[in-house]
């Protein structure tokens, strides 16, 4: 009876433990309520999940994960929410754009800036994270506050990631 208790526990562990999360549907992450952010997943696997996927290493996780409001630069303005992720050590930010409907925030799968990873690593102290920018040529990501201010040759740099699952 114990044998069959135990393995029933490691077998529910284990399924729970594998979430894969479904980015190509509109997943719900959170709920906002009385000015509170309530995630919808569990925050802990998904940071330790996304930081497997993106830098291939299951032993790095992110140290906070954090929904933000902006307001895009460039030619046209417009206000967005993203789900930020952070690792302060290594001084990395990724963030992927949620969309709002009432209440709740979810994953865009609407347009390929939407349904992208985009993480900014600095290798200086400056708090670089991606932000979206509006010209004449479309939407794009970036880091910095300005366009060009990441490039080959500074001191951060742009990467991004699709995660399909």
């Amino acid at each position: 009876m114990k044998m069959h208790f135990l393995f029933f526990l490691s077998f529910f562990f284990i399924a729970c433990s594998s979430k894969k999360y479904d980015f190509n549907k509109n997943e719900k992450i959170a709920d906002y309520s009385e000015n509170n952010i309530i995630f919808a997943i569990d925050t802990l696997r998904f940071k330790k999940h996304i930081a497997n996927e993106i830098f291939f290493n299951e032993n790095k996780s992110f140290d906070k994960m954090e929904i933000c409001y902006e307001k895009s630069i460039g030619d046209t303005i417009i206000d967005y929410y993203f789900l930020k992720l952070t690792d302060f050590k290594r001084n990395i930010s990724t963030i992927r754009y949620l969309e709002k409907r009432d209440n709740s925030f979810f994953f865009d799968n609407n347009s390929s800036e939407k349904a992208l990873f985009v993480t900014c690593i600095c290798n200086s102290n400056k708090n670089y994270f991606p932000k979206l920018a509006i010209n004449k040529k479309g939407r794009f990501w970036i880091c910095g506050n300005s366009i060009g201010q990441c490039s080959p040759d500074s001191e951060c740099q742009i990467m991004k990631s699709i995660i399909l699952e």
